[in-house]
C-alpha cells in the first residue's frame, strides 16, 4: 500500500472539520465529559475549539487532579470554566504525561495553588526546548497557510451550509493560532524518576514512569482501587504519533502497562477504552512494523524502498486509518531505529569474532574445522 503523505497539519484541520460536523453541541461547550465513576471523567473536545488531547479529571475529597492541560491557554481556561459543572473543588494537581504541546501548553492558567507533576525528562525538555520542539513545529507550522486557504474557500463557496462549516472552522483555527501566541512555557514543579504516589482520603493515585515509549519521559496515572488507567499518548485509540518515540522500547513498556490491574483506560486521544485489547493491538502493530522495516534494512534497502515496501494493511481492522496507507513517519522512525540496531548487531558480531580469534591464537587453538597441531 502507498504510504500516507499528508502533512500533520492537514490531519489536524481535516479532523477539525469532521468533529465540527459530527459533534457540534447547542450550548457552545468546548468539552464533553464522559463519566467513568461519580468522581472520574474523561474530558474530550466537542469541536467548538481546538483542544488537542483528552484530559482525565479525578475529583478527590478536598480537591481535584487533572491529567494533561491541553494545547493552549484558551483550551485550559475553557476546561476550567466547564469543569464547574462537575465540581467546585479546585484543581490541586496537574499531571503532564509527556512534553508534547497538546498536553502541556495549558499549564500557565493554573496558579500557585496547583502543583504540576511530570517526569524529570519532561521538565528538562520543556525547559531546554520550550516551544521549539519538532512536534510543535510539525503540527503548527502550516497554520497561517491553512487560514489563508480557508478564507479563499469561503470566498468562492456557493453552498451555504458548507460555507458556514468553513467559516466555523476558520474562526476556531484563528482562535487557536492567536492562543498559540499567548503561550508561556510553564514548567512542572514536582518531578519523578520512577513513581510518585498521592493519597487523597481513601484513594491512592499512582503516577508511574514505566519506561520509554511515546517519548523518553512518559508517565501514566493509575488508580488501583477504581482500576482506572490514564495513559497519555503511550496508548491512543487510533495510531499514535511516533516522531519522538522509541519503538522497540515502546513494545516492552506496554508489557509493564498490561501488568497494571486496570479495567478502564482513558487514552491520550480517542474514546474511553474497556479492557486491554488496545494494548495488544498496538504491540502487534509496532512489532510488525519493526519486523518488516528491519528486514528491509538488513537487505540494504533505502528509506524510500522501505517506505514503498512496508505493508501493514492486516492491522486495518484495529486501525482504520491504515486504509490510506502506512504513515510515512512511522516507517521513517522504525527505519532509524532498525538501522542502528542492525549496525550494533553487526559490530557486536564482528567484535565477538575478533575476540574469539584472539583467544584461539593465544591458546594455540586451530581455526574451527581443523585439528590442533601437536
Amino acid at each position: 500500500m502507498s504510504p500516507l503523505r499528508l502533512r500533520p497539519i492537514a490531519f489536524l484541520i481535516v479532523s477539525l472539520l469532521v468533529v465540527s460536523c459530527s459533534n457540534q453541541t447547542t450550548n457552545n461547550r468546548a468539552f464533553v465529559f464522559d463519566k467513568i465513576t461519580d468522581t472520574i471523567y474523561q474530558a474530550s473536545g466537542t469541536g467548538r475549539e481546538v483542544v488537542g488531547a483528552n484530559s482525565a479529571i479525578i475529583i478527590n475529597e478536598d480537591d481535584a487532579l487533572l491529567v494533561d492541560s491541553h494545547m493552549t491557554p484558551l483550551a485550559a481556561r475553557r476546561l476550567l470554566q466547564e469543569l464547574t459543572t462537575l465540581t467546585t473543588k479546585r484543581v490541586r494537581y496537574v499531571v503532564n504525561t509527556h512534553f508534547h504541546f497538546d498536553h502541556t501548553d495549558g499549564n500557565q492558567v493554573f496558579g500557585p495553588y496547583t502543583d504540576i507533576i511530570a517526569s524529570a525528562f519532561t521538565r528538562q525538555t520543556l525547559q531546554e526546548k520550550g516551544m521549539e520542539t519538532e512536534s510543535f513545529k510539525r503540527f503548527t507550522g502550516g497554520l497561517p497557510a491553512t487560514i489563508d486557504t480557508l478564507k479563499k474557500q469561503i470566498a468562492v463557496e456557493q453552498d451555504q451550509a458548507r460555507k458556514q462549516m468553513l467559516a466555523d472552522s476558520l474562526g476556531k483555527t484563528e482562535r487557536f493560532y492567536r492562543s498559540l501566541q499567548d503561550i508561556k512555557v510553564t514548567l512542572p514543579n514536582l518531578v519523578l524518576e520512577k513513581s510518585l504516589i498521592l493519597y487523597k482520603g481513601d484513594r491512592e493515585i499512582q503516577i508511574l514512569h514505566l519506561g520509554r515509549a511515546h517519548t523518553a519521559g512518559d508517565v501514566v496515572v493509575f488508580l488501583p482501587k477504581e482500576k482506572v488507567l490514564c495513559t497519555g499518548d503511550m496508548l491512543t485509540e487510533g495510531l499514535p504519533y511516533v516522531g519522538d518515540g522509541y519503538l522497540y522500547q515502546w513494545v516492552r513498556t506496554l508489557e509493564g502497562l498490561k501488568k497494571l490491574d486496570a479495567e478502564t483506560i482513558i487514552p491520550g486521544h480517542g474514546h474511553v477504552l474497556q479492557g486491554k485489547e488496545k494494548i495488544d493491538q498496538l504491540q502487534s502493530y509496532l512489532r510488525d512494523l519493526l519486523r518488516q522495516v528491519e528486514a528491509f534494512v538488513e537487505r540494504g534497502a533505502t528509506l524510500d524502498e522501505t517506505v514503498a515496501g512496508v505493508n501493514l494493511s492486516s492491522h486495518q481492522p484495529d486501525y482504520p486509518s491504515l486504509a490510506q496507507g502506512t504513515p510515512r513517519l512511522h516507517v521513517e522512525r522504525a527505519y532509524e531505529e532498525a538501522k542502528l540496531r542492525v549496525q550494533l548487531r553487526a559490530a557486536a558480531k564482528a567484535k565477538g569474532a575478533k575476540a574469539q580469534a584472539g583467544a584461539e591464537e593465544e591458546e594455540g587453538a586451530a581455526p574451527e574445522g581443523t585439528e590442533k597441531q601437536k
